[in-house]
């Protein structure tokens, strides 16, 4: 009797280990920094790697670092050096606090900030040899597919009818599911930093060299935008144009542009109209940009909502959800990274 109570015993000992491995495999806790136009951005979460959801965000935080204005202001569109030690800085930040998390791995990523100038790589180079955590700059179509699996990772829709649009300083994508394990990626190579620069140059005949922020913009400045926003939409292929226009299809904002920009603007809806959005642009008139909050973002949120705006218009988006997730959610799930 004495000897089946101790085998008994160590059956319980030796499941609830094998339980506590399994919890252990099943859940890990991963960061993850997406080096944007506008600097990084850090998320750190408790991942499910059996279901590959992300089950809990244990931290968020945006660091401004004004990418896209060196690029544009700048020869050969090279970062320069005063950008190149305010991402230093910003980055080495983002490691430190994500270090603080103990996480079981840093992964991260660069977009346009990177991919569109000539010395990104060497200074992704330089990144990773001073801090350590190497940094993957990536193609659009990666850049869609890791949105598109952000939204699944924070969301139960459907895939198949699910179009994911993320407005970047540097590029805009549409991503939609394909047959099989692929994605239709549609990339734009010109995101809503050049769009605030058209305002600024084109319609209001300033100088972006002097002046980074087109506010405050007259109702004619607004109408103008809004209406050379609608022409963009000739760089959106004809197959997502239908499936934009499906009756079923689930139109999702994704990106900090979205998340953090519009959703505000939109007192934080997390399903809007486009009518919504248009008292919002209709309202912007004559507002500065403490006017919109201040802050680091101020002086392009307003040229943001046009550029949505005319978007939503020309492809009859009535009604649009917004999840905040971005590049580093999509990180947290894509497999490849983490093997």
């Amino acid at each position: 009797m004495q000897i089946q109570r101790v085998e008994v015993s160590l059956s319980i000992f030796l499941l609830c280990f094998i339980h506590f491995l399994a919890g252990e495999e099943g859940k890990v806790i991963r960061a993850a920094i997406d080096i944007g136009m506008g600097g990084p951005k850090l998320h750190i979460a408790e991942v499910d790697v059996q279901t590959n959801k992300i089950i809990k965000t244990l931290h968020t935080q945006r660091y401004f670092v004004d990418f896209y204005n060196s690029v544009s202001k700048h020869a050969h569109s090279n970062l320069s050096s005063d950008i190149m030690e305010e991402g230093f800085k910003a980055f080495n930040e983002a490691v430190k606090m994500a270090k603080t998390f103990n996480p079981k791995g840093i992964v991260a990523i660069a977009t346009a900030s990177f991919r569109s100038t000539p010395n990104g790589m060497h200074f992704a180079h330089h990144l990773q040899k001073e801090i350590g955590i190497k940094i993957h700059i990536i193609d659009q179509c990666l850049e869609g597919k890791l949105t598109f699996q952000a939204v699944l990772s924070k969301t139960d829709v459907d895939p198949e009818t699910l179009v994911v649009w993320d407005v970047g300083g540097g590029s805009i994508q549409f991503t939609a599911k394909a047959q099989g394990d692929s994605y239709l990626v549609n990339c734009q190579e010109e995101g809503a930093g050049a769009f605030k620069d058209y305002i600024i140059e084109t319609i209001q005949g300033r100088n972006t060299q002097e002046f980074s922020s087109p506010n405050p913009m007259s109702s004619q400045d607004i109408v103008q935008a809004t209406a050379f926003a609608r022409t963009w939409i000739e760089k959106v292929e004809p197959v997502f144009k239908d499936k934009i226009s499906h009756p079923t299809a689930s139109i999702v904002g994704a990106g900090s542009v979205f998340g953090f920009g519009i959703s505000g603007m939109l007192s934080n809806k997390t399903t809007f109209h486009v009518e919504d959005l248009a008292l919002v642009v209709q309202s912007l008139e004559g507002k500065t940009d403490a006017d919109l909050g201040g802050g680091d973002y101020a002086y392009c949120e307003g040229s943001n909502a046009i550029l949505v705006l005319g978007y939503m218009q020309a492809l009859n988006i009535q009604q649009m959800q917004i999840i905040n997730v971005n590049n580093a959610d999509g990180v947290m799930t894509y497999r490849p990274f983490w093997e």
